[in-house]
């Protein structure tokens, strides 16, 4: 019995010391630009060419283009989602948090914003948040 406890106490101080970190991907396109019939944003070759960047996991590449793009286009949603990603996927997730509430000021119906919620607030430790933002998305 000892050697149970012993062992079940030392499993526990290892997962409260180390605990393993939930790993982000970037999400399919239809979360990203929405399913074709909603939007033609999947045609759009600047979009097109950020969501490959952050797929390959270049994201430094991507905020820049994104970046760019939303001084050519500051209101649409699109560019503050992928943004949102693609900070979430390096864990700045305030920064993330940020950029999906504008994404939210302009597209509130825009499919990556709860997903961006629901990934973000994981990753902030606010489990109830994220759940709700799970069930919406």
């Amino acid at each position: 019995m000892k050697k149970v406890l012993s062992t079940v106490l030392i499993i526990f101080l290892l997962s409260a010391t180390s605990p393993f970190l939930a790993e982000a991907t970037f999400p399919g396109k239809n979360i990203v630009f929405g399913k074709p019939g909603q939007s033609t944003e999947h045609k759009n070759e600047a979009l097109i060419k950020v969501y490959n960047l952050a797929t390959q996991k270049n994201y430094k590449q991507a905020l820049t283009l994104i970046e760019q793009n939303i001084r050519v286009s500051p209101k649409l949603a699109t560019l503050y989602v992928m943004k949102a990603l693609v900070l979430n996927e390096t864990g700045e997730y305030l920064l993330a948090n940020r950029a999906l509430n504008k994404g939210l000021s302009f597209e509130a119906r825009h499919p990556g914003i709860q997903y961006g919620f629901c990934q973000v607030y994981r990753n902030l430790g606010m489990p109830d948040l994220s759940l709700q933002a799970c069930r919406i998305a």
